[in-house]
This record gives structure tokens, C-alpha cells and sequence, in this order.
């Protein structure tokens, strides 16, 4: 897993793939609480596997169950171990993934999927 750019990143990649980049994100619109507000930091994970026009979408959709199940949010009132509960971040949400087909130069299928950390800042 890298951190960047996936554009720049996927230029650069000399080993083999699937390639998976965190990058930032849209954001959604804050909420606000009776003692602070809630932000909804966004990031996408993109994943790519390399295929040709024929060959890519069985490889493209098991990389996509693959990030899913790793990032998938746990039960309401549970929290995710790996998340920093110390910076305020107390969950997270999905977005849709949206696949892309190999094209535009790159000669891989990529997926995005949007994450968006909860994170509360009290007043």
C-alpha cells in the first residue's frame, strides 16, 4: 500500500501489480453537535490490477471484495482497532466504489473507493 497520487504513482511503478494507493479525498459537509462538530474526512483507496481489455474484471472485482472486507465498518457501538481513537477519528463510512476500465494510457483497471473518517472536535 502507497500514499500519494495514484495518477503520478502508477507512472512511476516498476513491480508487479495490484497496486493500492490512499489518497486524499472529497470531504463531506460537516455536522454539527450540541458540544462540537463532527467532519467527515475524505479519502479514496484505489486499487489497480493490471489486465488487458478481455482479462481485467474477475481480477478487478476480487481486489474490490478485498478492500471492502478490510475496510468494512464495524457494528454501531463497536469500534475499528486500527483507526486513531486518540486523534478523534471514531469511525468511518463508504462510499460507493466506482470501477475504470484500463484506458486513458494506463494499461490497468483501477477502482476507487471513497472513505470518509468520523471525527468529532469538541467545543
Amino acid at each position: 500500500m502507497l500514499s500519494g497520487w495514484f495518477n503520478e504513482l502508477v507512472k512511476e511503478r516498476h513491480e508487479g501489480f495490484p497496486l493500492i494507493v490512499v489518497q486524499p479525498g472529497k470531504e463531506q459537509p460537516p455536522e454539527h453537535l450540541d458540544a462540537g462538530v463532527r467532519f467527515h474526512r475524505g479519502f479514496d483507496v484505489v486499487g489497480a490490477v493490471r489486465g488487458g481489455y478481455d482479462h481485467y474484471a474477475e481480477a478487478l472485482e476480487d481486489l474490490q471484495l478485498d478492500l471492502l472486507a478490510c475496510l468494512m465498518p464495524a457494528p454501531k457501538g463497536h469500534f475499528l482497532r486500527w483507526l486513531p481513537r486518540e486523534r478523534g477519528i471514531t469511525g468511518l463510512t463508504l462510499g460507493a466504489p466506482e470501477p475504470y476500465p484500463p484506458g486513458d494510457g494506463v494499461a490497468a483497471a483501477v477502482i476507487r473507493i471513497p472513505v470518509y473518517l468520523k471525527t468529532i472536535i469538541e467545543a
